[in-house]
């Protein structure tokens, strides 16, 4: 599945560990206080490859000796629509308020508190609706998720769910 060799000890990430574990903030400017972060912040700025690594060391084995991965895209659906079918985590109906919907985003002003609160992440337990019935959080909103989809023999990254840096759309279709 690609570059397996390279380091996965990414100086952004080791970073914004030690701000979360110090209560620090991000983006900070002369004019704007950034954003605050501690552990309970969505782990941001990771790449694919990072995020698999992660997945490869953490996971545990499955049945036959298989290391679990990252999800493919229609696990990632499935955990998110959960048995139902729902578009949404809560139900079929877009509720801006019950997940971090990006919505009144201002991208030069990154510690302003916009219509659901955030302007850029919010803590991952924020927003008690948006918890698929399966128990995953932040399926609708909040920070993307790297997932892959299946071509033939190939396995292409993807992003999924929601991000404080894109518009808000719904989930499915």
């Amino acid at each position: 599945r690609g570059e397996r060799r390279i380091s996965h000890v990414n100086d952004d990430v080791v970073r914004f560990i030690e701000m979360a574990r110090a209560g620090g903030r991000l983006f900070k400017s002369a004019n704007d206080p950034g954003v605050a972060i501690d552990l309970n912040s969505p782990m941001v700025g990771v790449s694919f490859w990072d995020a698999y690594a992660y997945a490869q060391w953490r996971g545990k084995v499955l049945e036959g000796g298989i290391p679990r991965d990252l999800p493919t895209e229609e696990e990632w659906e499935a955990a998110a629509r959960g048995t139902k079918g729902l578009k949404y985590p809560w139900g079929d109906e877009l509720r801006l308020k019950n997940f971090n919907s990006n919505e009144g985003y201002r991208p030069l002003s990154p510690g302003a508190k916009q219509d659901d609160g955030y302007n850029y992440w919010a803590p991952v337990d924020e927003f008690t609706k948006d918890v698929s019935e399966f128990g995953v959080v932040g399926m609708a909103g909040n920070v993307c998720e790297w997932v892959y989809r299946k071509e033939g023999n190939r396995e292409i990254p993807l992003l999924k769910g929601g991000s404080f840096a894109s518009e808000p759309l719904p989930m499915f279709g």
